[in-house]
């Protein structure tokens, strides 16, 4: 309380110390201050409409919604002469999805034109080049509906040019498409990956997700379509060995942090994207056809040496071989038989998508072990020593590398090691990090300038202020007194001195008799008159 009575004394003090003038600038000076911060403060206060949908609305559409709002008791107003609707721009998102749920409005797309109800509309008049064109518009349309979806994205246009579909496929021309995106924040990677898959389906047979390009009202570009075939392969195979090799690392890291531990993982792959296609033929013996028999019968009679006539051989008048004795016939038959067979054949083809890794690498820091360091008495010090990890937990770490990652991993192709970690709470340092500039990009332009704005409005006030106080609480400077110098006297004349006695006289009288004096006056004035 002494504090605050010295201060109140002190400016009673110096108020009553400085000049009228510095009195009424430092009123004025206050006054404006206090004018400026109210204006600022009502005009953050005030609420910020923006457009509920860009572009004019039909005025069928603009009664139904508004019947809709005030129905729900929503906030609007109404712009552009009567052609659009404006809410709070904290409602805005929340509106937007109540009507579309009613189907509103009918005949509007954000950012762009109608979709599929255009083709609800028939005329006799309308030719085939029409009904191409509104085809197309309706496609379009659907897609920015659907990409206008993502929470991001506040209203996007998109234009697809869908080649003339060919006999043959060497003539084929790809069809191309541009989409350009409001955004509210930069998207990820793999939500424009997203948006170029809506739009590919969109966009016909024809139409691939190198072919599309995706930039934002700012001039950044988010996709673009690569100068060659080659290129664009090349960059696929890059982003898919980047996520395998990313899922081994999270794998991998999480199997520490069930363990309690802390660990830094890097994890590379040699993936051979070759297509491969193995043909396996197979000829078995199959079913019979047909068979084909035959038998060969040989008969042949042989007989002793022919010599001399004789009793038993040789007999004079007898035919060959008879009225021999001792001769010997043979008959022989051959039987044969052909079965013709159809040759079974089983041919298997295997193809491969191009994917096989061939070689995995991991090199993995794990958080080491500390033992508090004791006194002469066997007490902690308080103080910690690292004293690493023991072989055998190094070699259950490695297993659990190895089962995490999957072959082909190889002992040898894992490098462990452990260190001191000398942050604490790592994990959630970084989680609080991403998090933090997550913030950072939800946060508004608008929401973060009008603050600034107040803060510098009022810093200037108080700077205003400042130096005015300082100017009028200045103590004057105090002039030296200058001797004044002695002015010479001149020596009285006669008459002067006559005068002089006269003077006295009449005082001396005027004190002593005042009614003489009176009289005498008088008679001089009576004097003057008559002359």
């Amino acid at each position: 309380m002494e504090f605050f009575r010295d201060l109140i004394a002190g400016l009673v003090q110096a108020w009553k110390g400085i000049s009228p003038s510095a009195r009424i600038n430092l009123v004025v000076a206050g006054l404006a201050t206090v004018a400026v911060i109210v204006t600022f403060v009502i005009l953050g206060a005030q609420t910020q409409y923006v457009s509920l949908f860009p572009g004019d609305l039909e005025p069928g559409d603009i009664q139904s919604i508004i019947s809709y709002l005030e129905e729900e008791s929503e906030d609007y107003k109404t712009g552009n002469k009567g052609k659009s609707i404006l809410v709070p721009s904290s409602r805005r998102r929340e509106v937007r999805t109540a009507l579309f749920l009613q189907d509103l409005p009918k005949t509007l797309v954000i950012g762009a034109g109608v979709g599929y109800e255009i083709l609800d509309r028939t005329d006799f008049r309308t030719n085939k080049w029409l009904q191409d064109v509104n085809l197309r518009r309706a496609v379009q349309s659907e897609c920015q509906r659907m990409i206008n979806d993502f929470e991001f994205v506040n209203s996007s246009r998109v234009e697809i040019r869908e080649a003339k579909t060919e006999l043959f496929s060497s003539t084929q021309q790809p069809s191309e498409a541009a989409v350009m995106l409001d955004v509210s924040r930069t998207p990820s990677k793999v939500e424009v990956a997203a948006i170029a898959g809506i739009v590919s389906s969109y966009g016909g047979p024809n139409l691939d997700k190198n072919h599309i390009i995706i930039t934002t009202t700012d001039g950044v570009m988010l996709k673009k379509p690569s100068d060659d075939d080659f290129s664009s392969l090349a960059n696929d195979q890059l982003g898919h060995k980047s996520e395998v090799e990313r899922q081994r690392e999270e794998k991998i890291r999480q199997h520490f942090s069930e363990l309690g531990l802390r660990a830094i993982v890097a994890v590379s792959a040699e993936i051979d994207y070759d297509d491969v296609k193995e043909i396996d033929t197979t000829v078995s013996e199959g079913q019979p056809v047909s068979d084909l028999s035959s038998t060969t019968s040989i008969t042949s009679t042989s007989g002793p040496p022919v010599g001399p006539p004789g009793v038993g051989a040789n007999i004079p008048g007898a035919p060959p071989g008879m009225g021999s004795t001792g001769g010997v016939e043979t008959t022989e038959e051959l039987e044969e038989t052909i079965t013709n067979y159809q040759p079974s054949t089983k041919t298997t083809t295997r193809e491969s998508n191009g994917f096989k890794v061939t070689k995995w690498l991991a090199d993995v820091i794990v958080e080491g072990k500390s033992t508090p360091v004791l006194d002469a008495d066997g007490n902690p010090t308080g103080e910690m020593t690292y004293v690493g990890l023991e072989p055998q937990v190094k070699d259950m770490y490695t297993n659990h590398i190895l089962a995490a990652v999957g072959p082909p991993i190889k002992l040898e192709d894992v490098t462990l090691s452990d260190s001191p970690f000398e942050i604490d709470r790592l994990a959630d340092i970084q989680a609080q990090m991403r998090e933090a500039a997550a913030a950072r990009r939800w946060s508004m332009a608008a929401q973060i300038g009008r603050p600034l704005m107040q803060l510098v409005a009022i810093g200037v006030a108080l700077l205003f202020i400042r130096g005015i106080l300082r100017r009028a609480i200045q103590p004057p400077e105090i002039e030296e007194e200058v001797p004044e110098k002695e002015l010479e006297v001149p020596e009285p004349t006669q008459e002067d001195i006559r005068r002089q006695k006269i003077s006295d006289e009449i005082e001396r009288m005027a004190a002593d008799n005042p009614e003489v004096l009176a009289a005498l006056l008088r008679s001089w004035l009576h004097e003057e008159e008559d002359m």
